[in-house]
């Protein structure tokens, strides 16, 4: 389920990762969103989030469109290019979950890619503790860091 302005209204988040651009990604989108909105009811939100660049000249479709004997199909999804996204807005503001693609990801470095490896550490250890201690651990890492 999604948060935010989303809480009251159900949906179905369908995000499919991609190492390379695949032609049939459009069509495939339309296929896992209809069986997936059958199967539970719910709208469904779609993306591809692709992880390397396509071949130069090669547009990443957001849409499958579909036209047979006057009849139309089309349905849309939003398209995420990790080259794209800022390294350090990630590292820094999240998802979590995108962090271990920072190398990926536009503006990253080294450091910044060691960074990423201490918060996914970091947020690991948090779950593993009590919700009582959780905020003095993650104060005492963030002072470890900046010394």
């Amino acid at each position: 389920m999604a948060s935010g302005c989303w809480e009251k209204h159900p949906l179905l988040l369908l995000v499919e990762l991609q190492l390379h651009y695949d032609p049939k990604m459009p069509r495939l989108m339309q296929a896992y969103a209809a069986l997936a909105g059958e199967q539970y009811g719910l709208p469904v939100y779609s993306l591809v989030f692709y992880l390397l660049p396509p071949s130069p000249g090669v547009n990443l479709p957001g849409r499958y469109y579909s036209e047979f004997r006057g009849q139309v199909a089309r349905r849309d999804f939003r398209v995420v290019k990790a080259w794209e996204l800022e390294a350090r807005e990630v590292v820094k503001r999240g998802p979590l979950a995108l962090v271990p693609l920072t190398p990926l990801m536009r503006g990253a470095d080294e450091d910044l890619v060691r960074t990423g490896a201490h918060v996914q550490l970091a947020s690991q250890r948090l779950k593993a503790v009590s919700p009582v201690a959780a905020p003095q651990i993650a104060a005492n890492m963030t002072s470890d860091q900046e010394d």
